[in-house]
């Protein structure tokens, strides 16, 4: 986020708005006030908004990672009879 609010030509932020930013973007809040100009609300609404969607996207596309690992190694260790059992209730 801090590349891309530089690279909108915004103004700096000291750490502790940078993390009062990071804060209202990490639940899908764009840091903006009614003073804040048109113009500048928009960008950084867009700013806010790639910076939160991208975050989901990388926490869905771990998620997805973490569940097919799982169901891999649920399918490596899954114990059974096997063929034994299957003959055995015939």
């Amino acid at each position: 986020m801090p590349a891309s609010w530089h690279a909108a030509h915004l103004p700096a932020l000291s750490a502790a708005q940078l993390a009062q930013v990071k804060s209202a973007v990490s639940v899908g809040a764009a840091p903006v006030t009614q003073s804040t100009p048109v113009r500048t609300a928009d960008v950084i609404t867009q700013i806010s908004h790639d910076t939160f969607v991208a975050g989901m996207h990388n926490a869905f596309l771990l998620a997805a990672v973490v569940a097919l690992a799982g169901a891999l190694i649920a399918l490596i260790t899954k114990r059974g009879n096997g063929a034994a059992g299957a003959h055995a209730g015939i």
